[in-house]
């Protein structure tokens, strides 16, 4: 386990800050749609309330299939030989494209069906996306929920990891935040 956690170095990188803008506005959108749609289609397009359930949840369903989708495209990617930095630049581009572009359309919808055909675009575009962790779901399948393998499996999944310059306590603080984490969610005690 890391002794300290470097908050400082931590908070000057600029990857860190490109993380937390993207997750609080792609917060802010889920919430916006989740909150508001049901208000929007009722008072816009005079959609019954016994009805907004149906309308509102597409979205979501939306969100559901093209986030598992996706995992499914960086895998295929992966095995031809794509880059996982490569991927997740692609993916994400085009996630954030595809949720803006229906949002920018949405005041020119002229029926619920069209609206509600924006939403799900731009929801269905923005949904989280899985990563996989191949090399510690393998070390992990059928052995004991203990620290000890899930340390295992950290060092498997992150062996081949090539911090940047400057970037080499990511490493170990990615290996205790996955030990940590795993731990938490088995209830297992160090």
């Amino acid at each position: 386990m890391a002794k300290s956690i470097p908050w400082a170095a931590i908070l000057r990188e600029k990857h860190v800050w490109a993380i937390v803008i993207a997750h609080v506005c792609n917060n802010f959108g889920g919430y916006i749609e989740l909150l508001w749609l049901p208000t929007y289609l009722h008072k816009t397009f005079a959609v019954p309330m016994e009805r907004l359930g149906s309308y509102s949840i597409a979205p979501w369903i939306a969100a559901f299939c093209v986030g598992n989708l996706s995992g499914w495209i960086a895998d295929v990617l992966r095995k031809r030989g794509m880059s996982a930095t490569a991927i997740r630049k692609l993916l994400q581009g085009t996630a954030f494209a595809l949720g803006a572009v229906p949002m920018l359309l949405l005041p020119s919808a002229g029926s619920a069906l069209v609206a509600i055909t924006l939403v799900t675009i731009a929801l269905g575009g923005v949904a989280p996306r899985p990563w996989r962790a191949v090399r510690a779901e393998a070390v992990l399948r059928g052995a004991p929920a203990t620290g000890e393998v899930f340390g295992r499996a950290a060092e498997a999944e992150l062996a081949e990891a090539q911090p940047l310059p400057g970037n080499a306590f990511k490493v170990p603080l990615a290996r205790s935040v996955l030990v940590r984490t795993l731990l938490d969610l088995t209830e297992e005690e160090v």
